[in-house]
């Protein structure tokens, strides 16, 4: 799976393996602050326009 918009004009592209993400590149084309919540952890991610930024689980 690629390419899934999310609220606030974002598109995500995850990774899995064993059918668990493992880690997820989050995009955005306006440039925004967002927090991104897994597995009762959460993490602010502010990106320029056009910018990407790719969140990995410590413990894949």
């Amino acid at each position: 799976m690629r390419g899934v918009g999310v609220r606030g004009g974002f598109v995500l592209d995850p990774r899995r393996r064993h059918r668990t993400p493992t880690e997820a590149t989050l995009h955005s084309a306006g440039g925004r602050t967002t927090t991104v919540s897994y597995a009762g952890t959460a993490r602010t991610v502010r990106l320029a326009p056009g910018g990407s930024a790719t969140l990995r689980d410590p413990d894949p």
